[in-house]
């Protein structure tokens, strides 16, 4: 089970939530749902993101995995949250499942601090990932359907072995609050 632990984040000072298929979060105005909710949303969109840098960078031997997924991270959360330099000292721990879990929080020169369980680093970007990738690249040349369908193959396989390791294949649904609605996503709903 999905679990997050708030601590001295924004107005979230001390939180811990089981973040089931479905959550519905409610309360007063500007008592911190609409960031619980974003942050649940960062942590559970990230294995896409894992993949997407992936497939960006199938064709480079050098990739650094760790060093792009660290970087993305860091961009996505300066996107939803904006710059760490004005935060207090903050620690958000999103546990995937048992011993895997992924957490946030700030060096002393204010820059974020990620923190990966070790079993989880080993899967993301040691050992196996590695022979899944270069089955991958084995495969991108495809003039007949016996290699496309091995290209899906281990496309598949990478997928499905990356959802595993965060515990979960469904795409996260953020809906903000209705009032929003109409501000947030005005151009969508222009005929």
């Amino acid at each position: 089970m999905h679990r997050i632990r708030i601590t001295n984040f924004k107005m979230l000072k001390d939180v811990e939530i089981d973040v089931n298929d479905m959550l519905i979060v409610m309360g007063e105005q500007a008592s911190g749902k609409s960031t619980l909710a974003k942050l649940i949303f960062y942590f559970k969109s990230l294995p896409q993101d894992f993949i997407d840098i992936i497939f960006e960078n199938i064709e480079d031997n050098g990739i650094d995995l760790q060093k792009m997924f660290w970087s993305k991270i860091r961009r996505k959360f300066y996107d939803y949250f904006g710059s760490t330099k004005h935060l207090k000292d903050f620690s958000v721990v999103y546990t995937y499942k048992d011993s895997y879990h992924l957490a946030l929080s700030l060096h002393e020169d204010r820059t974020m601090k990620i923190d990966v369980a070790p079993a989880m680093f080993d899967n993301l970007f040691y050992g196996r990932i590695r022979n899944l990738i270069t089955n991958i690249r084995n495969n991108l040349q495809q003039s007949n359907s016996y290699e496309r369908t091995a290209f899906r193959n281990a496309t598949g396989q990478l997928e499905s072995f990356i959802y595993q390791q965060f515990d979960n294949a469904l795409v996260p649904l953020f809906i903000p609050a209705g009032r929003n609605i109409t501000v947030s996503y005005s151009e969508q709903f222009k005929l």
